[in-house]
């Protein structure tokens, strides 16, 4: 993991020196190191750079009206669990109101999401329905990584995609009616940049004591309004997302597969009760099955990645 997220900030300086001066771009110093405070921008400067697609996420953003894709994740939540609630209860609507930024509104105006709000549509929703029971929270994190990963799966995504004007009914058979593969793909990769940072943020608020002893010094400074509202619940989200991560890798879904399959959603069932059944009986083969994931979820760097970031 530590080589991991050597390379992955090699590349991210490499990228500060390299393009960081570029017409449109903020004003950074190319010389200067690589700061904590750059990582998000040089991130977001990486995912336009690499894109296949220019501009993936405004083209995205047409195709993802807000009111189509909290339908389709509804409609997600039946097919997986189909005991689950129909719907968010007020007090969970009103929160992911204040969790996905919404879009301007105005009068004959459609609300559309990014791709990324999407994945986050999907992950709460996930989390609120299928994992109802607020006694099993490892069960709620891992069926909300379960939906992550189906919003980041670029068939699935182009699927419950539309163009805004069809569910606006301004237009009912514009040119495209649903995301482009290309498009969606693109979207889709943007997300998954990156593991070996976003895990190691992640992991920073599991831990006071991590937070006291690196604070300081390290690449990294989490919100500190944060430090007391997690600790063993951030823990679990991480366990969580390397084993779905792992699971899901081991699928080997193309991203032209059909996830939605009742065969997969059989698999994910009995995968989150497994998964759960050990956090609660057999904590340490969990913590095994962890380790083992923890390699298929953020695999070590490649040699042309080492190449990219100058090492």
């Amino acid at each position: 993991s530590a080589r991991a997220i050597e390379s992955e900030l090699g590349i991210l300086a490499n990228v500060k020196a390299t393009t960081s001066s570029l017409p449109g771009r903020r004003e950074l110093d190319p010389a200067s190191p690589l700061d904590r405070s750059d990582i998000l921008a040089m991130i977001r400067c990486f995912e336009e750079d690499t894109s296949l697609v220019p501009d993936f996420e405004a083209k995205s953003r047409a195709f993802l009206p807000a009111s189509v894709i909290q339908a389709q994740a509804l409609e997600l939540v039946s097919f997986l669990c189909p005991n689950a609630k129909k719907d968010l209860d007020k007090k969970d609507s009103k929160l992911l109101s204040k969790m996905v930024v919404t879009d301007y509104s105005k009068v004959g105006c459609t609300d559309k999401l990014r791709p990324m709000d999407v994945t986050a549509t999907f992950r709460f929703m996930g989390e609120r329905l299928c994992g109802e029971n607020q006694s099993e929270t490892f069960k709620r994190y891992l069926w909300g990584n379960i939906f992550r990963r189906y919003a980041t799966h670029p068939k699935y995504l182009s699927s419950i995609s539309s163009y805004w004007t069809v569910p606006s009914g301004m237009d009912a058979s514009p040119p495209l009616i649903q995301l482009p593969l290309a498009t969606a793909e693109a979207a889709c990769e943007a997300q998954r940049l990156f593991p070996a940072i976003k895990l190691r943020a992640l992991s920073l608020y599991t831990s006071p004591d991590t937070v006291r002893q690196q604070w300081r010094g390290d690449t990294f400074i989490p919100f500190g309004r944060l430090y007391p509202l997690l600790g063993s619940a951030a823990s679990d989200e991480v366990l969580a997302s390397l084993l779905v991560d792992a699971y899901w890798e081991g699928l080997s879904l193309k991203a032209t597969d059909n996830v939605k399959d009742e065969h997969v959603a059989r698999g994910l069932r009995n995968f989150v009760d497994e998964m759960a059944a050990l956090y609660n009986s057999n904590l340490e083969t969990l913590l095994q099955r962890v380790s083992d994931a923890h390699r298929v979820a953020v695999p070590q760097p490649k040699a042309e990645e080492k190449a990219h970031a100058g090492q």
